[in-house]
C-alpha cells in the first residue's frame, strides 16, 4: 500500500461512518429540514434560517450577499445573520431543483461532521499516521470533539473541519526532512525536493481563507492564524525570505479583499463597538468538564461558562497523557524545533483570554470582566470608555494589571531574546516591524484598531486552534511512541471513552432534533395575512424590543414573538422592515429610544400605504398608545400578537397563497 492509499480508503469510510452515525441519533424529518425544530426554530437558528431564505428568494445582485427586503429600507447582508454564505449560495444556485422556501441548515451541519472526520484524516496523514485503522480511529476521535458537539445550535460555527484543514497545511509545510539542518538545506545547499514541496502547500491557504470568510469571520480568523504561523515558521527556520512572506502575505490578501468587496462586507456601514472578551477563555476549561458522563457533570459548567467550554473529552484526556509519556525523550527537541508553532499558539491563548486572565472563578491577572464591560457600555452612551474604565479601577485591579502587563513584556522580551541568541534575526526584524506596525495603527488611528477587535467577543473560540493541534498530535504521537497492536489498542480504549464521555452532549442533541417549539398565536391567519401583504412592517422591531425597558422575561418573550413573525415572514420572503443580526447592538437606549419612536411614528403616517399589513404588537409599553389608537380602526384586526392592520389596496387573507 503506497503512502496515500490508506488515506483514500480511510475517509470515505470515515464519511459512512458519521453519516450512518448522524441517520441513527437523528430523526429522518430534522435531516431534511423539516422539523419544528427547523419550520418554528427559535434563537440563533431562527436568525440562521430567516437569512437563508430571504437570501435563496432573493434575486442575483451585487454586493453578492445583500438582501434589499430583509431590515428594509436598508436591507441587510445575510453574513451578518451567520447564514452560512457558502451554503447559502448553494442553495440559490439549486433553488429551481428543490425551492427557496426549503432550510439548508441541516445538510450544512451534516457535512461539516463528515468533513470533520475526513479532515481530521487527512491532518493524521500529514502529521505521520499512514494506516487505515488509525486513521478510522482518530478521525471518529476527532467528530466525537465536545466543543465541536456543543456548537450545535449555530450552524456556521460547526464548521470546525476548516481548522482541520489548515491545521493539515500547516503540519504539511513545517515538515522538516530527517538529516538536514534547521533550515531543511542539504549538504549542497539546497532545499531537497520535497522540502521544496512542503513550501508550496502555502498555496492552499488562500481558497481555504475564502471558504472560511464564507462561512464565520471568527473561522477565518482561525484560518489566518494558523497560515501565519506557517509563515512565522518559514522565518523561523529561514526558509522563507522577506520578500517571498510579502508574496505569500499578498497572495493571500488579494482574495479575501477580493471577496470581501463581492460579498458587500466594505459596504456594511459603521460598526458597533462590543466588549471585546465579554466571553474570554478561563485557564481552568480544558481541564474543567462539561457535559461528561464520566465525570458526573451532565451539563454546562456554571463557572467556565459556554463560550469558554474546551473540555477534550476523557478519551483525548488520556491519549494527551499517553503521547507525553511516549514521547518524553523527544519533547525537548521536538519543541525547539517547532518553536515557531508553539509562539503562535501562545499568542493565540493570549488574545483568547484576552485582559482577563481567570483560573475557575478567580481573576488573577488583568482587569475585571464586569468592569470592563460597563464601561464599555457607559462610554458608548456618553463616549468616555478609557476615562470610566480607569475611574472604575480599583487598587487590586491596578495589581493585577501591572503583572499582567509584566507577563506579556516578559513573553514579548523572551521571544525576542531566543530569536537574537539563535541568530535567527530575519525573524526578529520581521517580528518587531509587525509589533511597530501594530502600535503605530493603535496610535495613530486607535478606534478603528479597537472596533475591530472589540467585535471578537467570544474571545475564548480561539483555544479551538490549540485544542484541535493538541489532539492531533496526541493521536499520532500515541501511534508513533508505541507498538502498532498496542497504539491500536489505546485508540480504541480512547474512542470508547469519548464516545461514552460525550454521551450527554448527544442527549442534548436529540433532545434539540425532537423538541416541539410553540406554534406562533393565530398561526393560520397570520400567514394567510403575511402571504397577502406587499410588505410586512413590526412594531416595534427586533432590535427597538430592547428600546421598551422591559424585565428580562417579558423582553425575552417579546423578542421570540419577533422573531416568529419574522420566521413567517421568510416563508414568502416579504419585504419586512426588522432583521436580528449578529452585528446589533443596545448599548446606546437613548439613541436607541430616539430612532424607535421614530420609526414608530413613521410606521403611524404609513399605514394606509397599498399593500402593506402593519403589526403592532402587544406586551410592548411604548406602543401602548398606538394599540389603542387602532383598536377599532376597520383595517385593523386583533390577534393573540397584537393587531394586524390592513393597508388599502391589499389582498384579503382569504386569497392569499405562495408568493
Amino acid at each position: 500500500m503506497d503512502d496515500r492509499s490508506s488515506l483514500w480508503i480511510a475517509a470515505p469510510l470515515l464519511a459512512l461512518a458519521v453519516l450512518a452515525a448522524c441517520g441513527i441519533a437523528f430523526p429522518t424529518d430534522f435531516l431534511l429540514g423539516t422539523a419544528p425544530h427547523w419550520t418554528r426554530a427559535t434563537g440563533d437558528a431562527a436568525q440562521h434560517v430567516i437569512g437563508g431564505r430571504y437570501f435563496t428568494a432573493d434575486a442575483w445582485r451585487l454586493p453578492l450577499l445583500f438582501v434589499p427586503a430583509l431590515g428594509f429600507p436598508d436591507g441587510t447582508n445575510i453574513g451578518l445573520t451567520d447564514s452560512v454564505p457558502v451554503a447559502a449560495l448553494i442553495a440559490k444556485l439549486g433553488r429551481g431543483l428543490w425551492g427557496a422556501e426549503r432550510i439548508y441548515l441541516p445538510a450544512w451541519i451534516l457535512a461539516c461532521w463528515v468533513l470533520q472526520g475526513v479532515a481530521g484524516a487527512i491532518a493524521l496523514h500529514v502529521a505521520g499516521v499512514r494506516r487505515v485503522a488509525p486513521l478510522i480511529l482518530g478521525g471518529l476521535l476527532l467528530v466525537f470533539t465536545p466543543v465541536l458537539l456543543a456548537r450545535f445550535g449555530h450552524a456556521a460555527l460547526s464548521a470546525h473541519f476548516l481548522l482541520l484543514l489548515a491545521l493539515a497545511i500547516h503540519l504539511r509545510a513545517i515538515r522538516a526532512p530527517a538529516g538536514h539542518d534547521r533550515g531543511g538545506q542539504g549538504l549542497d545547499g539546497r532545499f531537497p525536493a520535497h522540502t521544496r514541496a512542503a513550501d508550496r502547500v502555502w498555496l492552499l491557504y488562500p481558497p481555504l481563507l475564502v471558504l472560511a470568510l464564507l462561512t464565520h469571520v471568527y473561522l477565518l480568523a482561525m484560518v489566518a492564524g494558523f497560515a501565519l504561523a506557517t509563515l512565522l515558521h518559514g522565518l523561523w527556520t529561514e526558509r522563507l525570505g522577506v520578500g517571498g512572506l510579502l508574496v505569500r502575505l499578498a497572495a493571500m490578501a488579494l482574495p479575501v479583499a477580493a471577496t470581501l468587496w463581492l460579498i458587500g462586507y466594505f459596504a456594511l456601514g459603521p460598526m458597533p463597538f462590543k466588549a471585546y472578551g465579554e466571553w474570554p477563555l478561563n485557564l481552568a476549561a480544558p481541564l474543567w468538564p462539561g457535559w461528561s458522563l464520566l465525570t458526573g457533570t451532565p451539563g454546562e459548567p456554571a463557572v467556565i461558562g459556554f463560550e469558554s467550554y474546551a473540555w477534550p473529552g476523557a478519551g483525548m484526556l488520556l491519549l494527551v497523557v499517553l503521547a507525553l509519556v511516549g514521547a518524553r525523550a523527544r519533547l525537548r527537541p521536538l519543541l525547539a524545533a517547532h518553536g515557531a508553532t508553539l509562539i503562535a499558539m501562545l499568542a493565540v491563548l493570549i488574545f483568547a483570554a484576552t485582559f482577563a486572565v481567570r483560573l475557575g472563578p478567580w481573576t488573577i491577572l488583568g482587569l475585571p470582566l464586569q468592569t470592563v464591560r460597563n464601561a464599555v457600555i457607559a462610554g458608548s452612551q456618553a463616549g468616555g470608555t478609557l476615562h470610566r474604565l480607569l475611574a472604575a479601577l480599583t487598587r487590586a485591579d491596578w495589581v493585577r494589571a501591572g503583572l499582567y502587563g509584566l507577563v506579556l513584556v516578559g513573553f514579548a522580551g523572551g521571544v525576542a531574546f531566543h530569536l537574537w541568541r539563535t541568530r535567527r534575526r530575519r525573524a526578529l526584524a520581521v517580528l518587531g516591524t509587525a509589533v511597530v506596525a501594530v502600535a503605530a495603527a493603535a496610535v495613530l488611528a486607535p478606534h478603528a484598531v479597537a472596533l475591530v477587535v472589540s467585535n471578537f467577543q467570544g474571545s475564548a473560540r480561539f483555544v479551538w486552534m490549540p485544542g484541535y493541534l493538541l489532539a492531533v498530535l496526541a493521536i499520532a504521537g500515541v501511534w508513533r511512541a508505541f507498538r502498532p497492536p498496542v497504539a491500536l489498542a489505546c485508540l480504541g480504549v480512547a474512542l470508547l471513552l469519548q464516545v461514552a464521555d460525550t454521551e450527554p452532549l448527544w442527549a442534548r442533541l436529540r433532545a434539540y432534533a425532537t423538541e416541539q417549539p410553540p406554534a406562533l398565536p393565530d398561526a393560520a391567519m397570520i400567514d394567510a395575512e403575511v402571504a397577502a401583504a406587499h410588505e410586512l412592517v413590526l412594531v416595534p422591531t427586533y432590535l427597538c424590543a430592547y428600546a421598551e425597558g422591559l424585565a428580562p422575561a417579558a423582553e425575552d418573550a417579546l423578542v421570540d414573538r419577533i422573531t416568529q413573525l419574522e420566521l413567517a415572514a421568510s416563508r414568502t420572503a416579504v419585504p419586512i422592515n426588522s432583521v436580528r443580526t449578529s452585528r446589533m447592538s443596545s448599548v446606546d437606549q437613548a439613541g436607541l429610544a430616539a430612532r424607535c419612536a421614530a420609526a414608530r411614528d413613521a410606521a403611524r403616517d404609513d399605514l394606509r400605504r397599498t399593500g402593506r399589513l402593519t403589526v403592532v404588537l402587544a406586551g410592548a409599553p411604548a406602543e401602548e398608545t398606538l394599540l389603542r389608537e387602532l383598536a377599532n380602526d376597520p383595517a385593523c384586526t386583533r390577534s393573540a400578537v397584537g393587531l394586524l392592520c390592513r393597508g388599502g389596496g391589499a389582498e384579503p387573507s382569504g386569497a392569499a397563497g405562495a408568493r
